[in-house]
């Protein structure tokens, strides 16, 4: 017979009782001397009475509670603990499985919970070393943060059922101050997630109470103690606890489903949780006491960082410390004590009754000031949004439950959708820059789009583009004027702006996730809009990917315009007739300017970009343009507004190609034959040109560029 134990920095799935571990000869053990480890073997046939005795104990535990604790889960083989979970919700299925579990790293924690089916993990705020660890435990099992997005992943740690201090360690008096009982029951009070505690901890017994060898009983509970075995509210942080376990109560069934953690200094916490329908928040501030020289500490309030609240504070929830007299502490024979403690405690207390907090008034925020907050005191607030907060939050919720912007969208062109939703740095002039990340990869909506689909996803309020929406207006500016810029998109502009205006009038830390709420609708409808006119809606995600992005290659970009072969043509220069829309050979070095045409490039693509998504009118554009430019027989391989280069051969018979393929996709297809066009000073049938084109290549090409060779380009050969 062996204890079972711990082994410090082990692997948790590895069973350090089996026949190759040396575990127990080195002496590696961490035992526990009021239990045993048994030998299950790796399989039922290893001790089938073992296995079949443990089975009909667990089916017995779970037949009579609904939920169980995993005691020491690290230690119990995990095969093990898999056989004996299953026969426990055979019998109940909704059992609810606890577990302690501490394998100090979240990858393994995962394969237990996953495995197990574990509801909980226990968690406990004694572990934090520092106000800072505590902080961060509570925003670790916390939820959501303030302020989080819709859109969000799975958290990959597991739910905590989080503990003051559970029931097998030191009290913690002996490892902090006394004053430090009534912050942090506080604090786990406000943790989102489900919070226990202790009855000695209540009682704020200073000394460790042993599980398996204390015998003494604690306390009853009675209105009118008569006896030493008798307390009432004036004992311990009974009072205090009362309120709080109303109030985490109160939080949860509320929804008040989001956290926020404010380090106000090196002891004073703050947390926030927030409701994300109604904006709703409750604020606690707590002035912890980790090092013992805190319990005679006196502290000037001033230096505490004042606390902004963007809201109205309705009035103080409570207010209280707790207090050590000076009696010296002597343990009861018969019952479990705590130590003698005065706790001075109010509750629903007026702004101006409070005795550690003054409330300083203005438009945009409340700020919070500390007077006579010392260490051990807990003030908590209960905030509602400003009643200019209420009507914005209102108006989006009308918008983002509406289609009123559908009627608005639905009248942009294709083209239109090309400068709204992307064009690139080069296209453009300039994109916006977010400071700390850089420039955006595209000017219009897909630049942003990009960023905050991994943003929202993975929730990361500390992105440079959420510091830059809660710092300013800009980016919501930047992309209004450049709607308004255009008469084109001006009507969708004018709606966005007034759609802005109630982001903005929000505060700073919800403008992220409303800005992206109300940005991915609009980007979602202007998409939805675009494969509608291009007739993509049921052709599968990826053909609408690939869709969504030809539409980036077909836009208006300086001095790229091609010119107009027929009687339909955008604008004159210089007398010339020319379409102002056209083909980018690449994103970004061949968008603008003589590198924006190609001819190759342009005829290679123009079936994939142009007839498959039915914009049959631009490609037959195309076609008729470059035919109108025909010299030699051949196809310009580069062209800018007319302005022609003829060096390459293959440009003229994918050119051909684009026809074949216009014929046998575009309903009437062979219309296009028939198509004058203007070529040279006179006018022709495109047919004509079709045959002129493939009778020069019969006959020979014999056009040489003029200077031809390293003068026009470095890797221009003569063969």
């Amino acid at each position: 017979m062996a204890h079972n134990g711990w082994v410090m920095n082990d692997d948790p799935l590895r069973n350090f009782a089996d026949a190759d571990s040396n575990v127990y000869l080195r002496r590696e053990l961490i035992a526990w001397s009021d239990s045993i480890k048994l030998r299950y073997g790796t399989s039922y046939e290893a001790s089938p009475f073992l296995w079949a005795y443990m089975r009909q104990y667990v089916e017995l535990v779970a037949s009579i509670f609904h939920g169980i604790r995993l005691d020491n889960c690290h230690s119990t083989p995990l095969h093990v603990a898999e056989y004996l979970i299953d026969a426990a919700r055979a019998v109940r299925p909704e059992l609810l499985v606890v577990a302690e579990l501490f394998t100090n790293s979240d990858a393994k924690d995962n394969v237990f919970v996953n495995h197990l089916g574990i509801n909980v993990l226990i968690r406990e705020a004694q572990q934090a070393w520092n106000s800072h660890e505590q902080g961060r435990l509570l925003f670790r099992y916390g939820g959501k943060p303030v302020g989080a997005f819709e859109n969000t992943t799975p958290p990959a740690v597991a739910d905590a059922l989080f503990f003051d201090q559970t029931h097998d360690n030191p009290s913690p008096l002996e490892k902090r101050c006394v004053k430090d009982v009534l912050p942090t029951a506080a604090l786990v009070s406000f943790g989102a997630c489900a919070v226990g505690s202790n009855r000695g901890y209540d009682d704020i017994v200073p000394h460790h109470i042993h599980v398996v060898k204390e015998s003494r009983l604690y306390t009853s509970f009675s209105q009118n103690p008569k006896s030493a075995g008798e307390v009432n509210f004036d004992s311990g942080i009974f009072l205090a606890r009362r309120t709080l376990n109303k109030i985490h109560f109160k939080l949860g069934q509320g929804g008040y489903s989001e956290t926020y953690i404010d380090q106000l200094d090196d002891d004073v916490v703050s947390i926030t949780r927030s409701n994300p329908l109604t904006r709703e928040s409750m604020v606690l501030v707590a002035y912890t006491a980790f090092n013992s020289s805190l319990s005679e500490f006196k502290r000037a309030s001033y230096s505490i960082r004042a606390v902004e609240i963007q809201g109205e504070i309705q009035n103080i929830v409570f207010e209280g410390r707790l207090l050590p007299k000076e009696t010296k502490f002597e343990e009861n024979e018969t019952f479990l004590t705590g130590i003698e403690c005065n706790l001075e405690w109010q509750e629903d207390v007026s702004i101006d009754k409070s005795q550690f907090v003054n409330v300083l008034k203005g438009n945009r925020y409340n700020q919070i000031q500390f007077v006579n907050f010392q260490p051990g005191d807990v003030v908590a607030f209960r905030v509602r949004p400003f009643h200019s907060t209420i009507i914005a939050l209102q108006n989006l919720s009308s918008f983002l439950h509406s289609n009123d912007m559908l009627e608005t969208v639905s009248k942009l062109s294709l083209v239109t959708l090309n400068y709204i939703i992307f064009r690139c740095k080069e296209e453009e002039g300039g994109v916006y820059a977010i400071p700390n990340h850089g420039e955006l990869v595209y000017a219009g909506l897909q630049g942003i789009a990009s960023v905050l689909e991994t943003v929202s996803l993975n929730n990361e309020l500390g992105h440079p583009i959420c510091c830059n929406l809660r710092d300013g207006r800009w980016l919501m500016d930047y992309i209004v004027l450049r709607l308004l810029a255009r008469e084109d998109t001006k009507e969708l502009g004018e709606y966005i702006q007034k759609l802005f205006h109630n982001v903005a009038e929000l505060p700073n830390y919800l403008v992220p996730t409303y800005f992206e709420q109300c940005f991915r609708k609009v980007y979602n409808l202007c998409v939805t809009h675009a494969l509608s006119v291009m007739g993509c809606e049921r052709r599968g995600e990826f053909f609408n990917l690939l869709a969504i992005t030809s539409l980036q290659f077909m836009g208006i970009a300086e001095g790229g315009y091609l010119p107009a072969a027929g009687d339909e043509f955008s604008f004159i220069v210089d007398g010339n007739p020319f379409i102002a829309h056209s083909m980018a050979a690449g994103l970004p070095h061949f968008s603008t300017g003589y590198m924006r045409n190609w001819g190759r490039d342009t005829f290679i693509a123009l079936p994939g970009l142009l007839l498959l998504t039915r914009r049959y009118v631009e490609a037959k554009h195309y076609i008729l343009s470059y035919a109108s430019v025909l010299r030699h027989g051949l196809i310009p391989n580069l062209m800018n507004q007319g302005n022609c280069r003829y060096n390459c051969r293959d440009a003229t018979w994918w050119w051909l190609y684009s026809i074949v393929k216009y014929l046998e996709l575009v309903p009437d297809g062979s219309r296009i034959l028939d198509e004058r066009v203007k070529m040279s000073g006179q006018v022709y049938k495109l047919q004509d040109i079709i045959h002129l084109s493939i009778q020069t290549h019969f006959e020979g090409i014999k056009f040489r560029e003029e200077n031809a060779g390293t003068k026009i380009d470095a890797h221009m050969k003569d063969v």
